[in-house]
């Protein structure tokens, strides 16, 4: 077998495959590569906390990935705010880049006046196993909650 031969045998596991999630310390049992279920935690364990003071049935919620197509979304979003109601935005790891950009798209496109911004950062945190249990490698993840609303008068 050559040294440039990458094929892997049978036992062969990929360190992303082995991966563990973290929240606050605890295991969530959950793969950064899995990315609707990681949505799915945080809408339902991350978001409640971060919402606390606002009527979480009256908002209008929206996850962000890169395959988000931003003008939909941002359009979509500014009818909901023309309506009043919040709208929350939430996001985490590489795709925070492409929520950021849809809320900006919001903010420069909406004829509204008096809107209001709160973001809340939180994280996940990936470990990556090394050759032993003492070398994991701990990756950070942020996650990104953005709530937009019209401030009252």
């Amino acid at each position: 077998m050559s040294k440039l031969d990458v094929s892997c045998g049978p036992n062969a596991v990929l360190k992303t495959q082995s991966s563990d999630v973290l929240y606050r310390n605890a295991s969530t049992g959950l793969k950064a590569s899995q990315t609707t279920e990681c949505l799915g935690f945080i809408r339902d364990k991350i978001l409640p906390a971060a919402m606390s003071d606002l009527d979480f049935d009256s908002c209008f919620i929206r996850y962000v990935t890169k395959n988000t197509k931003t003008g939909d979304y941002a359009t979509e979003m500014i009818a909901q705010l023309a309506q009043k109601k919040t709208v929350v935005v939430y996001s985490y790891g590489s795709h925070i880049q492409r929520a950021v950009t849809t809320l900006e798209l919001v903010k420069s496109r909406a004829k509204l006046e008096n809107l209001e911004q709160k973001n809340t950062l939180d994280r996940f945190v990936n470990v990556v196993p090394g050759r032993n249990e003492l070398l994991d490698r701990k990756i950070n993840l942020p996650i990104l909650i953005s709530i937009v609303s019209q401030k009252d008068k």
